[in-house]
């Protein structure tokens, strides 16, 4: 599943504190990964937060999930469906089709599944977008290329959106990502447009009571 994070960025003398629900995805958004899942598994008349793996199960998903990022870094969709499809699957039946891991996991599977029936020259572009903005990305933001940094951010949304649509986690991750450089030069309000942005997909891909759809509230405050 995708990470929550809480990112303070240094761009050109601005310190830029943003909550990020990054698409990881699992992914890079790209994944959303959890808390430590320690409570006893709810009853069925819990409230839906308290249901949270425990044991065998808990140890199970992370295995998938970890297979699951595995896959994605290395451009094998095809094979992170299943380990996807599993994880949902167990997600539904343990914490319910409402909980908010088990949308995390559903995403997670959606995406994947979209991303492994497109023509392969599709996936290879979104494999080296995703590269990009793991490795490149950071190093440019490092050696204050700004410019640099500013232009392959943009590659890497035109990438998703060409391929991905406009309403997928992806995106708004990389929206995110462009906010902060418009914070960081003080274009606030073309910042706080991409917020507004991701802030819709987030609650389309995740509902009103995901703790990505808070934090993407919270980066509007």
């Amino acid at each position: 599943m995708l990470p929550l994070y809480l990112c303070g960025e240094k761009f050109e003398g601005e310190t830029v504190v943003r909550h990020l629900a990054s698409s990881i995805l699992i992914l890079g958004f790209l994944f959303l990964k959890g808390p430590l899942q320690t409570t006893a598994s709810g009853a069925s008349d819990d409230p839906p937060w308290k249901r949270l793996l425990t044991g065998d199960l808990a140890k199970r998903v992370e295995e998938l999930e970890k297979k699951i990022r595995e896959f994605y870094e290395t451009g094998r969709y095809a094979d992170a469906r299943e380990p996807a499809r599993e994880a949902f699957e167990i997600r539904v039946r343990e914490q319910g089709p409402m909980h908010w891991q088990t949308a995390s996991a559903k995403n997670n599977l959606d995406l994947m599944t979209q991303i492994a029936t497109l023509p392969k020259d599709a996936q290879d572009a979104l494999t080296e977008a995703m590269k990009l903005e793991k490795n490149d990305l950071p190093k440019l933001k490092r050696e204050t290329r700004y410019r640099d940094v500013i232009a392959m951010a943009e590659r890497i949304l035109a990438t998703r959106q060409r391929y991905l649509g406009d309403e997928s986690s992806l995106v708004a991750t990389s929206l995110n990502t462009n906010a902060i450089f418009c914070y960081g030069q003080a274009q606030f309000a073309q910042g706080e447009r991409l917020l507004r942005k991701a802030l819709s997909i987030i609650k389309q891909v995740y509902g009103d009571a995901h703790p990505n759809t808070a934090s993407a509230y919270g980066n509007l405050r």
